[in-house]
């Protein structure tokens, strides 16, 4: 029988979303898929900003993850896609957590009219949540010492 578990508290799950964003943000703002969504899910959160305790937390937590991640150029190439390569997982298991624990976010849409005057509904967290996914699915099939690292460090996070 499964269990069911109530989401934590809306400002936790706040909080989990804008450590998962700010660390997509150091690491992969120039791609332009990630960009558009990237985006629209701070914009999202921009609205109720979190307090600053919270900031504090998530700040010191993003502190701990780039202190793990050293993409110098002092390393070889293998080591900077590698190191780069964990962020970008780390970044994924903390989407996963946002997905299974932030219902507050995750389903929210946002309701827009497009071009031709239609209202339509956006779910910016899925679509982030999946293309972030591929990224790393695909850094784990190149290079499996990423999503080792990766993991290594979102425990430390978590």
């Amino acid at each position: 029988m499964k269990k069911y578990f109530p989401p934590p508290p809306e400002v936790v799950q706040r909080a989990r979303c804008y450590l998962a964003l700010r660390l997509l943000r150091a690491y992969v703002d120039v791609m332009g898929k990630i960009r558009r969504w990237l985006g629209e899910c701070e914009e999202m959160l921009e609205r109720r900003p979190v307090s600053n305790r919270t900031d504090s937390e998530v700040i010191q937590k993003l502190e701990i993850v780039l202190s793990c991640i050293d993409c110098g150029p002092h390393k070889s190439p293998r080591e900077q896609y590698t190191h780069w390569g964990a962020a970008i997982f780390c970044a994924h298991i903390l989407l996963v957590d946002v997905r299974a624990t932030c219902p507050a976010w995750y389903g929210r849409a946002i309701r827009r009219r497009n071009d031709a005057g239609v209202i339509t509904s956006r779910y910016p967290w899925r679509y982030l949540y999946t293309v972030v996914e591929r990224l790393a699915e695909g850094l784990e099939a190149t290079i499996p010492e990423a999503a080792e690292l990766g993991t290594e460090i979102y425990r430390k996070v978590a």
